[in-house]
C-alpha cells in the first residue's frame, strides 16, 4: 500500500491520506480524527470522557476494486477532503498504481514544512 499524506493536524497527527491499495487493486482516503489532548498533569487521555469517539472521521476504498480510477475516487471524497486532492497529488497516485512493482511501500508527505521525500 502507498499513501500520501495530505494534511495533518498541529500536533504533528495525519490528518487526511490518500493512497493506492495494490492488494486490494483500489485506490482509498482516510480522514483521521485528532485524539483528545492528554491531561496536563498526567500526561495521558481521559478516556472516560471520550466513550464516543471513533479514530476516523471518514475512509473509503476498503473493497477490492472499488476505486480503479481517479474519477471514481474523487466522487466518494467529501467536498472537505476534496479540496486537497490537487493534481499533483493525482498525478502522484496513477503513478503509484503504475509502479505498483517499485512503489509497494511508499508514503509521500505533502504537508507544509515536509522534505516530500518518498520513503520505501
Amino acid at each position: 500500500m502507498s499513501r500520501i499524506i495530505l494534511t495533518r493536524y498541529d500536533n504533528g497527527d495525519e490528518h487526511i491520506v490518500v493512497g493506492w491499495d495494490r492488494p486490494l487493486q483500489t485506490f482509498f482516503w482516510q480522514e483521521f480524527n485528532r485524539e483528545p489532548d492528554p491531561d496536563p498533569e498526567s500526561g495521558k487521555v481521559n478516556w472516560d470522557g471520550h466513550d464516543g469517539w471513533e479514530e476516523m472521521l471518514g475512509y473509503s476504498g476498503y473493497m477490492p476494486k472499488e476505486y480503479d480510477n481517479i474519477e471514481s475516487l474523487l466522487a466518494s471524497v467529501p467536498e472537505r477532503v476534496r479540496l486537497f486532492i490537487t493534481n499533483p497529488v493525482q498525478i502522484l497516485l496513477l503513478d503509484h498504481k503504475q509502479n505498483e512493482d517499485q512503489r509497494y511501500n511508499d508514503i509521500v508527505d505533502m504537508t507544509k514544512g515536509a522534505s516530500n521525500v518518498v520513503q520505501g
